[in-house]
């Protein structure tokens, strides 16, 4: 998400998801990779796929543990391709919250009233 929780445009995309799916959107922002904490952790632990573990890519970053970062060369790439890794990263977090919105409105959109479809009291 390019807006943070405070913003218009957060909640005008709350106020049009619905109250039941603004905190979705909330955990969402939170949840949004940082450029500067990959770049932190690609020059600490980059050798061990720190950043790759912190993108979400866990066979990535096993890969990495497994050979010290392709002997040193990979994480010297990644140095380069640290943005727009973060960058996919990201659009799959979006996809994700998309996706559970969806999921989300689609179940309140065929449950039935009052929360069930049970029997009342005593009957």
């Amino acid at each position: 998400w390019d807006h943070p929780p405070g913003s218009a445009v957060f909640a005008m995309r709350a106020s049009r998801e619905g109250p039941d799916q603004a905190w979705l959107l909330d955990g969402a922002a939170e949840e949004q990779r940082s450029l500067l904490v990959a770049y932190v952790l690609l020059l600490v632990g980059g050798m061990w796929g720190l950043h790759y573990a912190y993108l979400g890519d866990e066979t990535k970053a096993r890969a990495y543990r497994q050979t010290l970062g392709y002997c040193f060369l990979g994480v010297l790439l990644d140095l380069c391709r640290l943005p727009t890794l973060v960058a996919e990263a990201n659009l799959r977090l979006a996809q994700d919250l998309e996706s559970t919105l969806s999921e989300v409105s689609r179940a309140q959109q065929y449950s039935p009233p009052g929360g069930g479809g049970g029997r009342g009291v005593g009957g």
